[in-house]
Protein backbone atom coordinates (compact mmCIF):
# COMPACT_ATOMS: atom_id res chain seq x y z
CA UNK A 1 0.00 0.00 0.00
CA UNK A 2 1.49 3.38 -1.15
CA UNK A 3 1.45 6.78 0.83
CA UNK A 4 -1.65 8.69 -0.21
CA UNK A 5 -2.97 12.14 0.48
CA UNK A 6 -6.97 13.26 -0.49
CA UNK A 7 -7.47 16.76 -1.40
CA UNK A 8 -10.79 17.52 0.42
CA UNK A 9 -13.05 18.89 0.83
CA UNK A 10 -15.11 17.78 -1.86
CA UNK A 11 -18.38 18.99 -3.16
CA UNK A 12 -20.30 16.11 -2.15
CA UNK A 13 -19.26 15.67 0.75
CA UNK A 14 -17.59 18.48 2.94
CA UNK A 15 -17.32 17.37 6.18
CA UNK A 16 -14.29 15.35 5.53
CA UNK A 17 -12.16 17.81 5.10
CA UNK A 18 -8.36 15.92 5.09
CA UNK A 19 -7.65 12.07 4.38
CA UNK A 20 -4.62 9.67 4.33
CA UNK A 21 -1.76 7.51 5.25
CA UNK A 22 1.59 7.00 5.42
CA UNK A 23 3.39 3.62 5.61
CA UNK A 24 6.36 2.59 7.21
CA UNK A 25 6.70 6.51 7.71
CA UNK A 26 10.37 7.56 10.04
CA UNK A 27 10.35 10.66 12.31
CA UNK A 28 7.22 12.78 10.63
CA UNK A 29 7.71 16.52 11.26
CA UNK A 30 4.41 18.67 11.02
CA UNK A 31 4.90 22.70 12.55
CA UNK A 32 2.43 24.02 15.18
CA UNK A 33 -1.00 23.92 13.24
CA UNK A 34 -4.42 23.61 14.51
CA UNK A 35 -7.95 22.49 12.37
CA UNK A 36 -11.54 23.55 12.37
CA UNK A 37 -12.60 20.05 12.63
CA UNK A 38 -11.88 16.95 14.47
CA UNK A 39 -8.44 15.24 13.62
CA UNK A 40 -7.99 11.09 14.38
CA UNK A 41 -4.82 9.35 13.81
CA UNK A 42 -4.65 5.72 13.71
CA UNK A 43 -1.50 3.96 13.93
CA UNK A 44 -2.16 0.14 12.53
CA UNK A 45 1.99 -0.67 12.82
CA UNK A 46 5.18 0.37 14.44
CA UNK A 47 5.86 2.47 17.52
CA UNK A 48 7.65 5.51 18.10
CA UNK A 49 7.17 8.83 20.67
CA UNK A 50 4.83 11.62 19.53
CA UNK A 51 4.94 15.33 20.60
CA UNK A 52 2.01 17.63 20.30
CA UNK A 53 3.42 20.63 22.70
CA UNK A 54 6.38 21.20 24.12
CA UNK A 55 4.34 21.72 27.62
CA UNK A 56 3.27 18.29 27.61
CA UNK A 57 5.07 14.98 27.59
CA UNK A 58 5.59 12.94 24.48
CA UNK A 59 3.35 10.20 24.23
CA UNK A 60 4.42 6.57 23.66
CA UNK A 61 2.52 5.02 20.36
CA UNK A 62 2.17 2.05 19.74
CA UNK A 63 0.30 -0.13 16.93
CA UNK A 64 -3.89 0.20 17.45
CA UNK A 65 -3.50 3.51 19.27
CA UNK A 66 -6.01 6.65 17.91
CA UNK A 67 -4.95 10.42 18.96
CA UNK A 68 -7.68 12.52 18.63
CA UNK A 69 -7.38 16.12 18.43
CA UNK A 70 -10.13 18.66 19.36
CA UNK A 71 -11.00 21.48 17.24
CA UNK A 72 -9.01 24.74 16.70
CA UNK A 73 -6.23 22.90 19.24
CA UNK A 74 -2.56 24.11 18.16
CA UNK A 75 -0.76 20.92 18.05
CA UNK A 76 2.87 19.79 16.41
CA UNK A 77 3.04 16.12 14.85
CA UNK A 78 6.98 15.31 15.52
CA UNK A 79 6.71 11.27 15.57
CA UNK A 80 9.93 9.55 16.64
CA UNK A 81 10.05 6.15 15.30
CA UNK A 82 8.87 3.78 12.52
CA UNK A 83 5.23 3.71 12.40
CA UNK A 84 2.34 3.56 9.53
CA UNK A 85 -1.00 5.72 10.06
CA UNK A 86 -4.13 6.56 8.51
CA UNK A 87 -5.36 10.60 9.49
CA UNK A 88 -8.90 12.31 8.85
CA UNK A 89 -10.29 15.73 9.38
CA UNK A 90 -13.77 15.89 9.90
CA UNK A 91 -16.34 18.71 10.89
CA UNK A 92 -19.30 18.02 13.41
CA UNK A 93 -20.56 21.45 12.99
CA UNK A 94 -21.79 23.74 10.29
CA UNK A 95 -19.15 26.07 9.11
CA UNK A 96 -16.41 26.73 6.80
CA UNK A 97 -13.77 23.75 7.01
CA UNK A 98 -10.27 24.80 6.08
CA UNK A 99 -7.27 21.56 6.41
CA UNK A 100 -5.29 24.36 8.29
CA UNK A 101 -6.24 27.55 9.67
CA UNK A 102 -2.70 28.69 9.72
CA UNK A 103 -3.01 29.69 6.17
CA UNK A 104 -5.51 27.52 5.37
CA UNK A 105 -7.01 26.46 1.94
CA UNK A 106 -8.68 29.72 0.24
CA UNK A 107 -10.33 27.41 -2.38
CA UNK A 108 -11.85 25.05 0.33
CA UNK A 109 -15.39 24.28 -0.03
CA UNK A 110 -18.19 25.96 2.37
CA UNK A 111 -20.01 23.56 4.59
CA UNK A 112 -22.86 23.61 2.86
CA UNK A 113 -24.48 20.52 5.05
CA UNK A 114 -26.42 19.94 8.48
CA UNK A 115 -24.44 17.37 10.33
CA UNK A 116 -26.86 14.53 11.31
CA UNK A 117 -28.07 14.96 15.15
CA UNK A 118 -26.63 11.59 16.32
CA UNK A 119 -23.41 11.96 15.17
CA UNK A 120 -23.28 15.66 17.28
CA UNK A 121 -24.54 13.49 20.15
CA UNK A 122 -21.91 11.36 19.95
CA UNK A 123 -19.21 13.67 19.73
CA UNK A 124 -20.66 15.45 22.92
CA UNK A 125 -19.76 11.97 24.65
CA UNK A 126 -15.82 12.73 24.21
CA UNK A 127 -15.67 16.01 26.63
CA UNK A 128 -12.15 17.08 24.60
CA UNK A 129 -10.71 19.85 25.31
CA UNK A 130 -7.59 19.16 23.47
CA UNK A 131 -6.39 15.74 22.50
CA UNK A 132 -6.63 11.92 23.84
CA UNK A 133 -4.51 9.09 23.23
CA UNK A 134 -6.47 5.49 23.00
CA UNK A 135 -4.65 2.86 23.32
CA UNK A 136 -5.63 -0.83 22.04
CA UNK A 137 -8.79 0.42 19.66
CA UNK A 138 -8.73 -2.94 17.72
CA UNK A 139 -11.58 -2.78 14.70
CA UNK A 140 -10.30 0.37 13.72
CA UNK A 141 -8.26 -0.61 10.59
CA UNK A 142 -11.06 -1.51 8.59
CA UNK A 143 -13.22 1.54 9.06
CA UNK A 144 -10.37 3.53 7.71
CA UNK A 145 -9.54 1.55 4.85
CA UNK A 146 -13.53 1.28 3.94
CA UNK A 147 -13.29 5.18 3.69
CA UNK A 148 -10.65 4.91 1.71
CA UNK A 149 -11.78 2.32 -1.03
CA UNK A 150 -14.97 4.91 -0.91
CA UNK A 151 -13.20 7.94 -1.64
CA UNK A 152 -11.68 5.94 -4.51
CA UNK A 153 -15.07 4.80 -5.98
CA UNK A 154 -17.55 6.80 -7.99
CA UNK A 155 -19.99 4.83 -6.40
CA UNK A 156 -23.29 5.88 -5.99
CA UNK A 157 -24.49 7.02 -2.38
CA UNK A 158 -20.24 6.93 -1.22
CA UNK A 159 -20.61 9.87 0.62
CA UNK A 160 -23.46 8.45 2.50
CA UNK A 161 -21.50 5.40 3.19
CA UNK A 162 -18.24 7.44 4.34
CA UNK A 163 -20.65 9.30 6.64
CA UNK A 164 -21.69 6.03 8.34
CA UNK A 165 -18.10 4.91 8.59
CA UNK A 166 -17.06 7.95 9.90
CA UNK A 167 -19.42 8.02 12.87
CA UNK A 168 -18.64 4.22 13.43
CA UNK A 169 -15.46 5.45 13.78
CA UNK A 170 -16.27 7.64 16.22
CA UNK A 171 -18.65 5.76 18.12
CA UNK A 172 -15.77 3.16 18.97
CA UNK A 173 -13.60 5.97 19.99
CA UNK A 174 -16.11 7.56 22.46
CA UNK A 175 -16.94 4.00 23.96
CA UNK A 176 -13.20 3.38 24.55
CA UNK A 177 -13.16 6.48 26.11
CA UNK A 178 -16.36 6.79 27.87
CA UNK A 179 -16.09 3.54 29.57
CA UNK A 180 -15.42 2.76 32.83
CA UNK A 181 -12.13 1.14 32.53
CA UNK A 182 -11.12 4.28 30.12
CA UNK A 183 -12.50 7.10 32.16
CA UNK A 184 -10.33 5.99 34.94
CA UNK A 185 -6.92 5.56 32.85
CA UNK A 186 -6.11 8.63 32.11
CA UNK A 187 -6.81 9.77 35.93
CA UNK A 188 -4.17 6.71 37.03
CA UNK A 189 -1.89 8.06 34.63
CA UNK A 190 -1.84 11.42 35.74
CA UNK A 191 -1.34 10.67 39.03
CA UNK A 192 1.70 8.44 37.44
CA UNK A 193 2.85 11.36 36.02
CA UNK A 194 2.46 13.61 39.34
CA UNK A 195 4.29 11.14 41.31
CA UNK A 196 7.43 11.11 38.86
CA UNK A 197 7.21 14.80 38.42
CA UNK A 198 6.09 16.34 41.80
CA UNK A 199 9.72 18.32 41.54
CA UNK A 200 8.45 20.11 38.27
CA UNK A 201 5.63 23.13 37.87
CA UNK A 202 2.45 21.48 37.39
CA UNK A 203 -0.88 23.31 36.99
CA UNK A 204 -4.66 22.01 36.53
CA UNK A 205 -4.21 23.21 33.00
CA UNK A 206 -1.40 21.49 31.98
CA UNK A 207 -2.83 18.04 33.49
CA UNK A 208 -6.35 18.85 31.70
CA UNK A 209 -3.90 19.60 28.28
CA UNK A 210 -2.00 16.00 29.34
CA UNK A 211 -5.59 14.03 29.08
CA UNK A 212 -7.68 15.99 26.94
CA UNK A 213 -10.21 16.35 29.31
CA UNK A 214 -11.37 19.38 30.32
CA UNK A 215 -9.96 21.05 33.96
CA UNK A 216 -13.76 21.08 35.42
CA UNK A 217 -13.58 17.54 34.36
CA UNK A 218 -10.48 16.47 35.53
CA UNK A 219 -10.37 18.02 38.58
CA UNK A 220 -14.25 16.47 39.38
CA UNK A 221 -13.17 12.88 37.99
CA UNK A 222 -10.00 13.06 40.13
CA UNK A 223 -11.39 13.50 43.07
CA UNK A 224 -13.88 10.72 42.69
CA UNK A 225 -11.26 8.47 42.05
CA UNK A 226 -8.38 9.31 44.24
CA UNK A 227 -10.45 11.27 47.09
CA UNK A 228 -8.61 15.03 46.59
CA UNK A 229 -8.45 17.20 44.07
CA UNK A 230 -5.26 17.12 41.75
CA UNK A 231 -3.73 20.49 43.21
CA UNK A 232 -3.98 18.75 46.89
CA UNK A 233 -2.87 15.69 45.20
CA UNK A 234 0.34 17.68 43.73
CA UNK A 235 1.19 19.61 47.21
CA UNK A 236 0.52 16.10 49.23
CA UNK A 237 3.40 14.38 47.25
CA UNK A 238 5.41 17.57 47.66
CA UNK A 239 4.95 17.60 51.20
CA UNK A 240 5.78 13.94 51.49
CA UNK A 241 9.30 14.41 49.38
CA UNK A 242 9.92 17.40 51.68
CA UNK A 243 9.84 15.27 54.93
CA UNK A 244 12.15 12.85 53.31
CA UNK A 245 14.53 15.43 52.09
CA UNK A 246 14.86 17.44 55.35
CA UNK A 247 15.42 13.91 57.38
CA UNK A 248 18.40 13.77 55.35
CA UNK A 249 20.04 16.84 56.80
CA UNK A 250 18.91 19.05 53.34
CA UNK A 251 18.60 22.95 53.66
CA UNK A 252 15.08 24.21 53.33
CA UNK A 253 16.02 26.29 50.71
CA UNK A 254 17.06 23.15 48.61
CA UNK A 255 13.93 21.14 49.67
CA UNK A 256 11.69 23.86 48.82
CA UNK A 257 13.34 23.60 45.06
CA UNK A 258 13.60 19.97 44.78
CA UNK A 259 9.81 20.05 45.75
CA UNK A 260 8.54 22.40 42.45
CA UNK A 261 8.56 25.58 45.21
CA UNK A 262 9.78 28.50 43.77
CA UNK A 263 8.53 30.68 46.95
CA UNK A 264 9.95 29.16 50.07
CA UNK A 265 7.64 31.54 52.08
CA UNK A 266 4.56 29.38 50.38
CA UNK A 267 6.48 26.38 50.84
CA UNK A 268 7.00 27.43 54.57
CA UNK A 269 3.55 27.95 55.08
CA UNK A 270 2.04 25.13 53.64
CA UNK A 271 4.70 22.74 55.01
CA UNK A 272 3.50 23.87 58.76
CA UNK A 273 -0.39 23.80 57.47
CA UNK A 274 0.21 19.72 56.58
CA UNK A 275 2.36 18.70 59.00
CA UNK A 276 1.93 21.18 62.41
CA UNK A 277 5.34 23.04 62.16
CA UNK A 278 7.82 24.73 60.01
CA UNK A 279 10.56 22.89 58.15
CA UNK A 280 12.89 23.61 60.13
CA UNK A 281 11.74 22.21 63.17
CA UNK A 282 10.67 19.61 61.55
CA UNK A 283 14.03 19.15 60.33
CA UNK A 284 15.42 19.53 64.08
CA UNK A 285 13.09 16.97 64.94
CA UNK A 286 13.62 13.94 62.90
CA UNK A 287 17.47 13.92 61.55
Amino acid sequence: MKNFYKILPRENFTSLTHFGMHENSRDDTVPVHRHSGYEIFYFFNGSGTLTLSKDVPALEIESDDILITAPNYNHEFVMKGKVSYYWLGFHVDAGTPKPYINGGDPTANGMSEQVNADMADIVAELKLASYSVLHRVPGSLPVFRRIHTELDSSNKFADRMIYYHVMELFTIITRHRTGAAAVEEPIDQLREYIDAHSDSPITLGMLADMSGLTPAYVSRRFKEIVGTSPIMYVNDVRMERAKELLAKGVRVTEVSIQCGFDNIYYFSALFKKKTGMPPSQYAKKNR
